[in-house]
């Protein structure tokens, strides 16, 4: 009897470090996935030296659907020295909660370099300045999601 107990509780063990190494793995590949898009579109920011036309952004989204990132997206600017903008970009890794119908995000920022020289002429999708004080992201514009 004492060797039966034994062993549901080492199957018990086995049970929840491999529920550990799962969620653990999905979370790894989920943040890799989701930090190369936005690299990606760092770089595709830089690339065509800002946004020039309404199509632009629309391109920009075209661009986020082929990396297969669906999240939210959001998208703002600093102004620095002179005519330099830096465009800020904030995708988010998004969990599904079970059992809860519930939904978490961790999310990815980052920057671009300095673009000189860019018009922001974006037709409807405008993309506004970053807040100054606090979360920068509260003025941004949100192009997806």
């Amino acid at each position: 009897m004492r060797e039966s107990i034994g062993g549901t509780l080492l199957m018990y063990l086995v049970i929840i470090f491999l529920f550990i190494y799962i969620v653990f793995m999905a979370v790894v590949i989920n943040y890799g996935r989701v930090f190369r898009a936005k690299n990606s579109l760092i770089s595709y920011i830089e690339a065509e030296e800002g946004f020039k036309g309404a199509d632009s952004v629309n391109d920009f989204i075209t661009k986020a659907n082929s990396l297969n990132y669906r999240g939210p997206l959001y998208l703002c600017y600093t102004q620095g020295n002179g005519d330099t903008k830096y465009f800020s970009i904030r995708l988010a890794i998004q969990f599904d909660i079970p059992l809860t119908n519930g939904s978490a995000n961790v999310w990815i920022t980052g920057e671009t370099s300095g673009i000189r020289n860019v018009t922001n002429n974006t037709g409807n999708n405008s993309i506004e300045e970053c807040n100054a004080t606090g979360n920068k992201f509260t003025n941004a514009s949100k192009i997806r999601g």
